[in-house]
């Protein structure tokens, strides 16, 4: 789908990526918590698509973010859900939805690294 590049200095999902590996760092859920361009094999790895990254309505504005995340252990799927959240934005602004945006996606990551406790992979 459409990607405004003169909004973002990165693209969604490398943002994306960054913002769950430093969450799962801040979490602690790992000794180490490495992105997969390191060119490291890691015991277990985290992948997903985004599926939804989006702006929607004008000044009563939503930020709304879909992401299927998948807990792996040696290519073996260990766990796999699909977050959602919306987030109403203080303006119709980049900005504003730029914040929102942020709150979804800590809230998305909350409930994953709730989800890696919970399950405690072997």
């Amino acid at each position: 789908q459409q990607y405004h590049y003169r909004h973002w200095l990165y693209p969604p999902e490398q943002m994306v990526q960054e913002h769950l590996a430093e969450r799962l760092r801040q979490a602690r859920v790992a000794t180490t918590v490495r992105l997969i361009e390191h060119g490291n094999d890691p015991q277990y790895a985290v992948s997903g698509r985004i599926l939804r990254f989006e702006k929607i309505g004008g000044n009563q504005a939503m930020a709304a973010a879909t992401l299927e995340l998948r807990l792996e252990k040696r290519g073996r799927a260990l766990w796999r859900r699909t977050y959602a959240d919306e987030v109403a934005t203080p303006d119709g602004s980049m900005t504003g939805f730029a914040a929102a945006m942020e709150i979804a996606l800590n809230r998305i990551c909350g409930e994953f690294v709730d989800d890696l406790r919970r399950i405690k992979p072997e």
